[in-house]
C-alpha cells in the first residue's frame, strides 16, 4: 500500500518547505468547523444576527455570566449550522463521482466535531437554566446524564 505524503510528512516530522509549511497550516481553516472566529468572512452576519436576537429573546439572560453563556450558545448554533453546510456540500460533491471512485472523505471528523458541537450547547443551556433557577429562587435542577450502549447491537427489553 503506497503511502500519502501527507503520511509520509508526518512520518518526517511534518512539512520541510515552506511552501509546505503555508499549506499545512492552513489545513485547520479548510470547513471553518474549528474557527476561533464565530463569522468567518464568507457568512451573512445578518443570519447570525437574527438568530443571535432570537436566542437572547428566547433565554432571557440577566448579568454578564448569563449573557456569556448565551453567547456560548448562540456561536455552537452557528457552528452547528456551518458544519451541516459543510456536510451537505461535502454529500453533493460525492455524488458528482462515479460509483466506486474514492473521493476524499471527512465523515467521521464531521461527525465528532457534530457531536463536541452539541455537547456545548446541551452544557451551557444547562448551566444557564442552573443559574437562572438560582437567581429566581429556585432550586436548580439536577443535570440529567444519559448513558446509551450500543456495542452490542441488541436492543434489551
Amino acid at each position: 500500500m503506497d503511502e500519502s505524503s501527507s503520511e509520509q510528512n508526518y512520518k518526517l516530522g511534518g512539512p520541510q518547505t515552506e511552501n509546505g509549511k503555508n499549506i499545512s497550516k492552513m489545513n485547520s481553516l479548510k470547513h471553518g468547523i474549528l474557527s476561533s472566529e464565530t463569522l468567518l468572512i464568507s457568512e451573512n452576519g445578518e443570519e447570525l444576527a437574527a438568530i443571535s436576537k432570537n436566542i437572547v429573546d428566547d433565554l432571557r439572560p440577566v448579568g454578564e455570566l448569563e449573557t456569556i453563556l448565551v453567547d456560548m450558545i448562540i456561536a455552537n448554533i452557528w457552528r452547528l449550522k456551518r458544519l451541516l453546510r459543510v456536510e451537505r456540500i461535502s454529500v453533493e460533491l460525492r455524488g458528482q463521482f462515479e460509483l466506486g471512485e474514492t473521493i476524499p472523505s471527512d465523515s467521521a471528523n464531521l461527525i465528532r466535531y457534530e457531536t463536541t458541537i452539541e455537547r456545548g450547547i446541551f452544557r451551557s443551556l444547562h448551566e444557564l437554566e442552573r443559574r437562572q433557577a438560582a437567581r429566581l429562587g429556585e432550586k436548580p435542577p439536577i443535570p440529567t446524564v444519559v448513558d446509551i450502549d450500543v456495542t452490542h447491537g441488541a436492543v434489551s427489553s
